[in-house]
């Protein structure tokens, strides 16, 4: 599954890691192991009592990150759209 995820455009070079333990400080301990500019993440954008209980990933990452952070959430439709065509 992971060998799926590609960058569109051939000429992006990537390298796919897989580690175990805590999303957030794995995230952060990598970004700081190879000295990364950036780190770029999507996210769910929960809020309320969801993101209470769940705490939130991406928030984790950007309070503890060595170097800047984008986070990018999808809309509320584009996500709603992805759901129902994933159910179909």
């Amino acid at each position: 599954m992971l060998e799926d995820v590609k960058p569109s455009d051939p000429s992006v070079p990537y390298t796919h890691r897989l580690t175990m333990g805590d999303p957030a400080g794995e995230v952060v301990r990598m970004a700081t192991d190879e000295n990364a500019e950036m780190i770029i993440l999507g996210t769910h954008g929960r809020t309320g009592m969801t993101r209470l209980l769940m705490g939130s990933v991406a928030e984790a990452i950007v309070r503890r990150a060595p170097c800047p952070v984008l986070v990018y959430r999808e809309t509320a439709e584009k996500l709603a759209h992805k759901k129902a065509a994933a159910t179909a």
